[in-house]
């Protein structure tokens, strides 16, 4: 539904460089990005806010780059919501549907009905938006974008100024006009959770590009680069080289505790697609490592001998910070850790399979013109 095709917008000292994007009729589909990495600009430049330098961004296969805002036929959830406190809730869902001159007062009146009703805001038609709380403003928000029934519906950072309770609540309320009104949505956000509760696919942007996109499981466990591997919240990323042994490839990482003279980590990765001697980078997901105070019987080809560093507890996780010669975090329930009495100064048996580990390596440096 819509084909973003070599985007280029210059700023003062900023840039969206070569922007390529693809999202489907229906899809949920999250940008994912540090604060100052273009999105926001990027979707601003969608909604025809911003003039690009180059490049076309085509709605169903027409061509929408040199259209003003009202001829776009998107809508648009801003951070700060943007409602106008002068007007009622009721005036702020219609301001839309008279502007473009959508149809008959009736049958703007059933619109806002219907709406009201399906956003559960239907007694808040009089209030003025001083008056409403930070959940209910962002569903006349919602409303108000829905309200000339878009092809395209972008939010921007729509969850990031709630309490938990709503933002759970607001969780819900997208799921659902994503669900029943098989409504495309991109939604441009910093939190990982927020792009594993709602998102179909994802793209990661740094510095004004896209690093990354596919789905979340994609992205999630098999990030191109350290930057994505650790914006989506792995905490184990560590320089490595693939070695030999017995004939079998092997990522060997550099210990890096004091010893002197001290030998390589050596761990068995599944399907690694580049020769030996190649440098890159290991992947092992925290929540991929099996912890036991005994000797683990196990298919798992990477065993290892711990001492535990640290302990954070975060609710019903704990995260274990170990010492295999290298510091590693493994996630485990904290009932398990209370089970196994886990302090700092004991000693664990790790395990973790060759197939949950990922091997990367570096992006090629561009060459020079």
């Amino acid at each position: 539904m819509l084909d973003i095709c070599g985007l280029n917008l210059r700023l003062d000292d900023f840039n969206l460089r070569d922007i390529n994007l693809k999202v489907r009729a229906g899809e949920y589909y999250i940008i994912l990005g540090p604060t100052g990495s273009g999105k926001t600009v990027l979707l601003e430049a969608l909604a025809g806010l911003r003039p690009i330098d180059s490049g076309q961004i085509l709605f169903s296969g027409q061509d929408v780059t040199g259209l003003p805002p009202e001829e776009r036929n998107i809508g648009m959830v801003y951070q700060d919501y943007a409602l106008f406190p002068h007007l009622t809730v009721k005036e702020n869902i219609a301001y839309g549907l008279k502007k473009r001159k959508m149809g008959e007062s009736q049958w703007i009146e059933a619109q806002i009905g219907r709406l009201g009703e399906f956003l559960n805001i239907d007694h808040l038609m009089k209030r003025y938006p001083i008056n409403l709380s930070g959940g209910e403003k962002q569903r006349v928000a919602l409303a108000r974008a829905l309200a000339i029934k878009p092809q395209l519906l972008l939010l921007d950072e729509p969850l990031s100024a709630l309490d938990r309770q709503s933002k759970r609540r607001i969780q819900g309320e997208l799921r659902r006009i994503h669900k029943e009104l098989e409504q495309t949505i991109l939604h441009i956000t910093h939190d990982m959770e927020e792009a594993l509760s709602l998102g179909d696919k994802v793209a990661v942007m740094e510095g004004g590009k896209i690093v990354q996109a596919g789905t979340l499981t994609e992205v999630f466990q098999k990030p191109v680069n350290p930057f994505v591997a650790g914006f989506v919240g792995h905490d184990n990323i560590f320089n490595a080289r693939v070695g030999k042994r017995n004939g079998e490839k092997v990522v060997l990482v550099d210990k890096i505790s004091g010893v002197a003279a001290a030998p390589e980590l050596e761990f068995s990765v599944s399907a690694i697609d580049v020769p030996a001697g190649s440098n890159g980078f290991l992947l092992i997901p925290a929540e991929g490592i099996i912890l036991s105070t005994s000797p683990i019987q196990s298919s798992a080809r990477n065993l290892f001998f711990a001492t535990v560093i640290s302990l954070e507890k975060v609710g019903i996780i704990t995260h274990v910070t170990l010492d295999m010669g290298i510091p590693i975090v493994a996630t485990i329930t904290s009932n398990s850790a209370q089970d196994m009495k886990i302090q700092s100064g004991c000693c664990l048996y790790a395990a973790c399979k060759a197939t949950s580990l990922h091997f990367f390596s570096p992006p090629p440096t561009p060459r020079s013109l």
